[in-house]
C-alpha cells in the first residue's frame, strides 16, 4: 500500500531530520506526513470505495485510502480536502521537494569529503522516497483522468 509506505518514510523523515537538530528539515517531514494523513483520513472517512464495488477495493488495497477521497457534509474540512485532492497532493510533494532540496544545500556548504556532507546527504536522501512516491502518485492520477475524458 503506497500510503503506509509514504507514512513510514515521512516518519524517516522526520527521524532524520531530528537527528540532524535540523529544525526546517523536521516541520517539512511533519507538514508532509499531516498533509498525507489528512487525505488519508479524507478517504477513510468519504467511504467512495464502497461506490467503486471491486475497482474500489483494489484502488483500496493498492493505493490506499488518500486515493479514495470523498466528500463529507459532517466534515467541511474533508469536502474542501476532496475537492482539492491533487491539490494537496502538490503540496505534500513541494514539501518534501523542499526538504530534499534544503539539505542538499546545506551538503552543499561543506567539503564533499567530510563528514558532516555525509550526514546532510544523508538527511536530504530521507525525504527522496516521500517525494517520489508522492509525485509518482500524481502523475499516475493526471495520466488516468486524461484517459477517462
Amino acid at each position: 500500500m503506497v500510503d503506509l509506505a509514504i507514512v513510514i518514510f515521512a516518519l524517516r523523515a522526520i527521524l532524520s531530520a531530528a537527528r540532524l537538530r535540523w529544525g526546517g528539515g523536521v516541520g517539512c517531514a511533519v507538514a508532509a506526513l499531516a498533509v498525507w494523513l489528512f487525505l488519508v483520513f479524507t478517504g477513510l472517512h468519504g467511504r467512495e470505495a464502497e461506490q467503486w464495488g471491486i475497482d474500489g477495493a483494489w484502488m483500496l488495497l493498492l493505493l490506499g485510502p488518500s486515493a479514495m477521497g470523498g466528500l463529507s457534509a459532517d466534515l467541511p474540512l474533508a469536502t474542501v480536502i476532496g475537492r482539492h485532492a491533487m491539490l494537496v497532493r502538490v503540496v505534500g510533494a513541494s514539501l518534501a521537494l523542499f526538504g530534499f532540496v534544503s539539505g542538499m544545500r546545506h551538503a552543499g556548504r561543506h567539503s564533499p569529503i567530510s563528514d558532516e556532507s555525509v550526514h546532510w546527504n544523508r538527511g536530504a536522501l530521507a525525504f527522496l522516497p516521500v517525494l517520489l512516491l508522492t509525485a509518482g502518485e500524481v502523475v499516475v492520477f493526471i495520466i488516468s483522468s486524461l484517459g477517462m475524458d
